[in-house]
């Protein structure tokens, strides 16, 4: 005796070209704002999706219905929903900063940037009064999709390390104080360091405020009379009040 074979009936109607076209049309759309496969997981979902609302008359047909819209909004969810995590840095000041987004097909929903805290460049700037006019480049680092799985995009190694911390507290005061005696320290600086990389000229800076720092308490920055008869020649062009004030 043969077996009977149930196959699910699917009549088109006007109703159903209708939702394949719409699916198709949402599909090119994911395609383009987000990727290949955002887009056929999308699609996939949505065959998935017709299964569980039209199989009837099968067997196990409930069990296959509530597979079929299970693994469908599992994949929904797992394509069209991610924490990203992107990393940007800027080609002046040579800052890192890393940003996490909770994103929703490619669009960010929450996010939240995390400053690198010994990025002592760009702290000097600020502190001078003349912070970094950033050009920043940014790059995706990781994702994890549906919030759970890692994949592509997924770096793995170092991206940056934090320095030893050299420019801590009281040399931020001792550069706040100079930007607040001479603003032009701090346009000059700007120019100078993060507009034209001169980094002999931060170097130096680096080596007399860490001479000023480490210095007796009773050399404050603005005593300091025996620098006043360095010959002019021995200064950098930094002005020479704030030379001075430094220890050029």
């Amino acid at each position: 005796m043969s077996r009977s074979i149930y196959l699910p009936r699917i009549q088109f109607s006007l109703v159903w070209l209708f939702a394949a076209v719409t699916a198709a049309a949402i599909c090119a759309l994911i395609a383009r704002l987000c990727g290949w496969v955002e887009s056929l997981g999308v699609g996939i979902a949505f065959v998935l999706a017709v299964v569980a609302v039209r199989v009837r008359g099968v067997p196990y047909a409930t069990a296959i219905r509530r597979t079929a819209g299970i693994l469908a909004a599992l994949i929904v969810w797992g394509v069209g929903v991610d924490r990203s995590v992107y990393i940007e840095r800027c080609a002046r000041c040579h800052g890192d900063w890393v940003v996490q987004e909770y994103r929703l097909f490619g669009r960010a929903v929450w996010s939240k940037r995390h400053d690198d805290p010994d990025d002592a460049l760009r702290l000097v700037a600020e502190d001078l009064g003349a912070p970094c006019p950033h050009e920043l480049s940014r790059w995706h680092g990781w994702r994890y999709w549906g919030l759970v799985l890692p994949a592509r995009p997924f770096h793995s190694g170092t991206i940056g390390l934090s320095g030893l911390g050299w420019y801590d507290n009281e040399k931020r005061e001792i550069v706040r104080s100079l930007g607040r005696q001479h603003p032009e320290l701090g346009v000059e600086f700007r120019d100078r360091v993060l507009i034209n990389q001169d980094h002999a000229y931060w170097r130096k800076f680096c080596a007399d405020l860490q001479a000023l720092a480490s210095a007796p308490a009773a050399t404050s920055i603005t005593a300091a009379p025996q620098l006043q008869a360095l010959p002019e020649a021995a200064e950098p062009e930094i002005g020479r009040r704030a030379a001075m004030t430094i220890g050029y």
